[in-house]
């Protein structure tokens, strides 16, 4: 695992608990108010919360392109149409719900796991099969490296978010869900891209710039 996932999931689980505690314990006994109250500020994590949200938005929409194309090259004929969706979805959107967020993860990831069990058949495509599937490379790359930014700069956030205060947090619901949500899809990208670059070793793919997209993603 990497050091930036490593420490996703070390900031995840605290998080996570508090908004648990938070949206149970406190309102089921009535203390809603208590617990937004005392003039808490906290850090403000609006600013980061729009950079994280653009970051995210931007890689998961080359994602979901590149997954079409993959897709359609592979004869995943559902998961194509899912992934198109999920781009029309995004360029149309502002990822400005927590919801949104986690649907949007939710479907890349589901064709990233189907894409990859796909690539551990390691057919042999055909001639524009092949031609479809090089197309989908140069998004997936970027893809890839926006999730790895943004992954780097949830770090970041996670760090500020555990020390923030309960209306702190309530505030900024779309960044606590990419600080939780971005180890699982880190994982995902990162054991789907060997398997993808098998597969295009087994077509005589080049898989140079993807071992590059690897090393400063993941």
């Amino acid at each position: 695992m990497t050091q930036v996932n490593s420490n996703l999931w070390k900031i995840k689980l605290p998080i996570m608990l508090f908004i648990l505690l938070l949206n149970s314990s406190a309102y089921a006994f009535g203390l809603g108010d208590l617990v937004g109250g005392g003039g808490d500020k906290g850090p403000d994590l609006t600013g980061t919360q729009t950079d994280l949200t653009g970051t995210l938005k931007q890689a998961l929409i080359n994602l979901s392109k590149s997954q079409a194309l993959m897709a359609k090259a592979m004869g995943l004929d559902e998961q194509a149409i899912l992934a198109e969706k999920n781009a029309e979805g995004l360029k149309s959107g502002d990822l400005g719900a927590k919801d949104d967020i986690e649907k949007s993860i939710e479907t890349a990831a589901s064709v990233q796991d189907a894409i990859a069990k796909k690539s551990a058949e390691k057919t042999v495509l055909d001639a524009e099969s092949k031609v479809v599937f090089v197309s989908s490379i140069p998004f997936y790359i970027k893809g890839g490296i926006g999730a790895g930014m943004t992954a780097k700069k949830a770090v970041d956030a996670g760090k500020s978010l555990a020390s923030a205060g309960p209306m702190a947090l309530l505030k900024v619901g779309p960044l606590v869900t990419i600080v939780a949500e971005m180890p699982g899809l880190i994982t995902k990208l990162s054991s789907a891209t060997g398997q993808i670059m098998d597969f295009m070793t087994a077509n005589d793919i080049p898989t140079d710039k993807m071992e590059n997209m690897t090393k400063e993603a993941f």
